[in-house]
């Protein structure tokens, strides 16, 4: 299951990036952050109904999405620590904080 969670959000993270640009698609960072996070919710939440988790997870799924907006803020932060976010840079950091994930996961961090 973690597979396929893992794909599903690299797909969605992959679709909003060829969005972008787009009439209608968001335009600030702001913006781009929360349709980014409304994508992945919407991918955990399926895969919650997949796998039949209970009420008694919903806490921890929670603090693992707050740990991840942390995790990317940081993540810009320290990826252009001199330069204010703009379209360039989010749609880098959006497109590298995945793989900086997996590098983690994949290392035991």
């Amino acid at each position: 299951m973690l597979e396929t969670a893992e794909r599903l959000i690299i797909s969605e993270i992959g679709d909003f990036i060829a969005s972008l640009g787009h009439p209608g698609e968001p335009e600030t960072p702001e913006q781009m952050q929360a349709e980014l996070m409304a994508r992945v919710q919407r991918v955990f939440a399926d895969v919650r109904l997949q796998t039949g988790t209970d009420i008694e997870r919903q806490d921890e799924i929670v603090a693992i999405k707050i740990r991840t907006i942390k995790e990317f803020e940081k993540f810009l932060d320290d990826t252009f620590p001199n330069e204010g976010v703009n379209y360039a840079t989010y749609g880098y950091c959006i497109e590298q904080f995945p793989k900086m994930l997996l590098e983690q996961a994949k290392a035991g961090a």
